[in-house]
């Protein structure tokens, strides 16, 4: 493994196992994407196309934003990329050591376009500082991104949710959620049954989905929705 700080040494991706207690991590590292899709060429296609292939195995995905920097907009598309490949994500924070940039400023400009919400932590790979809950962290994201919300648990949260908000209406025809499971885990897939799936609205659609990370603390996750006629 050749170790260095130029940007662009990492062209594999290389696991490494860490154990920590009684859990066991493997530790993907890969390439960065530094420039925009088109721009690639050569070794730094060949690199992408192997931290895509690492992204659709993985389970938790850090996205690392240099804070000596600042998030640039190429720490959003790796975001992008990691909800695409249905990761749960977690943003790092590193060189936080030698960065006068405040912990709520990268979140006021990360999480009005980041889908998942994903958690931050800041960290120091020279002090050691953040290590520790970093891990606490992904260990967090892992057991959301795998665990199970009981069918009863979700249809009292959606009897909830319809006193909290209307349903949106077509016409005279008023959406009707009736009932909800969830039918996958790693990651959550849900499947919620309504009278005329037609009648859900893209705002309504992800302002039950906002409702379901708030609720169930599932910031970082891809949670999917499936609304399907009732048979």
């Amino acid at each position: 493994m050749i170790v260095s700080e130029v940007p662009g040494t990492t062209r594999d991706a290389i696991d490494t196992v860490l154990r920590r207690d009684e859990r066991t991590f493997v530790l993907v590292d890969t390439a960065g994407l530094r420039r925009k899709r088109r721009q690639r060429q050569g070794i730094e296609y060949y690199s992408e196309l192997r931290a895509l292939e690492a992204a659709e195995r993985a389970d938790v995905a850090l996205v690392l934003v240099d804070s000596s920097q600042g998030v640039v907009e190429q720490d959003l598309a790796v975001a992008d990329v990691a909800r695409k490949a249905q990761c749960s994500t977690l943003v790092v924070c590193s060189k936080w050591d030698i960065t006068a940039v405040g912990i709520d400023d990268v979140r006021r400009k990360l999480m009005p376009r980041l889908r998942q919400r994903p958690p931050l932590v800041a960290v120091s790979a020279q002090s050691g500082r953040g290590i520790g809950r970093l891990l606490d962290e992904v260990e967090r994201l892992f057991a959301k991104h795998s665990g199970r919300i009981s069918t009863g648990e979700l249809n009292r949260f959606l009897g909830v949710l319809r006193e909290v908000r209307q349903p949106p209406s077509k016409g005279s025809r008023r959406l009707n959620v009736l009932y909800g499971s969830q039918v996958q885990t790693r990651p959550p897939r849900f499947r919620i049954h309504v009278n005329d799936p037609a009648l859900v609205t893209r705002d309504y659609a992800y302002w039950l989905e906002n409702q379901l990370r708030d609720n169930f603390r599932l910031a970082g996750i891809p949670v999917s929705i499936d609304f399907v006629r009732r048979s």
